[in-house]
């Protein structure tokens, strides 16, 4: 019996890719999720296994792969992980798609690291052709059914048949491309035409990025739903989708529903640029600089098709308008993006992965090109030190994941440095996280900011390959500004 391990780095993942889990079972495979997101940071590994846990499906985590307890025939991801690069290569690696939007990161140079991606359709698979495989199943959460009723965050009743005006669903993107803010500012005049649903970016819901939040709670007749709800079952009950930058836009599409983007900023660059840099945890550096990009954003692009607006007054007027057009504006656009719009998305997936799984020729994975980990240089370090004081510098995703890599390989790892008083007394399993010292052999694994710790390092006598190494290939040139 096979075994796949589905990767997820928070709830919606899991819902993303519940049905493919599903599908694989059904044709005798075993499936394991695996929480693979660091320990003591913003609450995410916990909160992923507590659902996991609430809801009894079967899970490990990033730790127990790391360490070898745990063992898969295939890994399924989103996108490239941290330390995907350091799995035995036997393991075969399958991104699947899980939306549109911000171009740049979606089909950055990580897709390389996969043996096959499954795609929704053209638009997709035009772009990542050039780095893998890829075969078109379209949306895995498209259904033949959806619920009717649910209850938000807060306990409160929804369905169609319980509200009497239209309904509109507000979905924004998370970080510096979110129009939460501008949003807020039109809630109430909203209100008193429309039920207003508030489907929460993942991103939102776990950073720094949810400062709206109370304000979202304490309004009446809002409903408001997180990460752990399915967008699908909101889209099929509304009426229209307000939106920005977030990928949600052309999930909307599949509904044929009205559109209406509100831009978070006047002249805003390459979206998919901006989430490279945001997502610091896969992509910690790139070769290319934002104006050396070519590839515009989809999230872009699509405002020469959809309404948009900065103005906050004039959302209701384009809602309306939107409304009353019976034409859809998309049509075109959609038959690009999606080669199929059913519900056997998961029964395509599954196919893909018994052929491939049986395949005797698969990718070679020597380009390293993409890789953000230097495991030689790592590897040889600790290999000079092994008798010494061995440190990282860093408790977040990739010091945990180098963690257990190395301790794995048979090494000790005796303290875990970081600047983050939240962290200090955790835990990465039996190393207890303390304030940064001037202490043994250190691996750097804190991508911005590293300058500075490279800096205080050396001004302390330490010296750059021989006392510490930074454990990146290169890091981008903004690091400093993260």
């Amino acid at each position: 019996m096979k075994k796949i391990g589905i990767a997820c780095t928070n709830i919606f993942h899991y819902i993303h890719l519940k049905r493919i889990a599903i599908e694989l079972r059904k044709n005798e495979m075993e499936v394991m999720f695996i929480i693979y997101t660091p320990r003591h940071v913003n609450g995410r590994f916990e909160k992923l296994e507590e659902y996991f846990q609430n809801n009894d499906i079967n899970y490990c985590s990033f730790e127990e792969v790391f360490g070898n307890q745990i063992s898969f025939d295939m890994i399924i991801a989103p996108y490239f992980l941290p330390g995907f690069q350091l799995l035995d290569n036997k393991i075969i690696k399958v991104r699947c798609l899980y939306g549109y939007a911000k171009d740049r990161w979606n089909y950055a140079e990580w897709n390389k690291g996969f043996d096959l991606i499954l795609s929704y359709g053209q638009y997709a698979e035009e772009r990542l052709a050039k780095f893998s495989k890829v075969i078109n199943i379209g949306h895995p959460r498209n259904r033949e059914s959806y619920k009717q009723e649910l209850l938000d965050i807060q306990g409160k009743a929804f369905s169609r048949t319980l509200v009497n005006k239209p309904i509109v669903v507000y979905c924004p993107t998370w970080a510096d491309l979110s129009s939460l803010n501008l949003f807020s500012t039109s809630l109430e005049k909203l209100k008193e035409n429309y039920t207003v649903l508030i489907k929460l970016h993942h991103g939102n819901v776990l950073s720094d990025n949810n400062i709206k939040m109370d304000e979202f709670l304490k309004s009446e007749d809002v409903f408001i739903f997180d990460e752990q709800y399915d967008l699908f079952d909101l889209l099929s009950q509304c009426d229209a989708v307000i939106s920005d930058h977030s990928g949600a836009i052309f999930d909307a599409m599949l509904f044929k529903k009205p559109i209406v983007l509100l831009d978070p900023y006047q002249n805003k660059g390459n979206t998919g640029f901006t989430n490279l840099q945001n997502m610091k945890n896969i992509a910690v550096y790139t070769k290319e600089k934002e104006d050396e990009s070519n590839l515009e954003s989809l999230d872009i692009k699509v405002r020469n098709i959809l309404p948009h607006t900065q103005d906050i007054n004039k959302l209701l007027d384009l809602i309306e308008t939107s409304m009353k057009n019976e034409e859809v504006p998309y049509s075109g656009l959609l038959k690009e993006l999606y080669s199929f719009n059913d519900s056997k998305a998961p029964k395509r997936a599954v196919n893909a992965l018994k052929k491939i799984l049986a395949s005797t020729e698969i990718q070679s994975k020597d380009a390293k090109d993409f890789h953000i980990l230097d495991d030689e240089k790592i590897y040889h370090f600790i290999l000079r030190n092994k008798n010494d004081h061995l440190a990282i510098w860093g408790a977040g995703e990739i010091g945990q994941v180098l963690y257990s890599w190395i301790t794995a390989k048979g090494f000790d790892i005796s303290s875990i440095y970081d600047s983050d008083i939240n962290k200090h007394g955790k835990l990465v399993q039996n190393t207890e996280v303390i304030p940064p010292q001037v202490k043994g052999k250190i691996l750097i694994t804190v991508a911005s900011h590293q300058k500075e710790i490279i800096s205080f390092l050396e001004n302390a006598g330490l010296r750059s390959g021989e006392d510490f190494i930074s454990v990146f290939r290169s890091v981008n040139s903004n690091e400093n500004s993260q």
